[in-house]
């Protein structure tokens, strides 16, 4: 059920991911993203985050970015 939900999104954005050699932390992987992000707007996103009968901060972002309510 959940997967039927997924599908659809993963057309509405381009993922690209970046490798680390070694782990330095978050902001050296951001660093690392760098020559691929460019000037556009991006996402940091991390597996670990826990989400409490709420909106996620990662679309209160691309609401506040996008000067619209989704």
């Amino acid at each position: 059920k959940i997967m039927e939900k997924v599908k659809p999104i993963h057309r509405l954005a381009k993922f690209t991911y970046v490798y680390q050699d070694q782990p330095l932390g978050d902001g050296d992987a951001v660093l690392k993203a760098e020559k691929v992000v460019g000037d556009e707007p991006f996402l940091v996103l991390f597996g670990d985050d826990i989400i409490k009968n709420g909106v996620h901060a990662a679309h209160q972002l691309i609401d506040k970015f996008s000067g619209e309510a989704v």
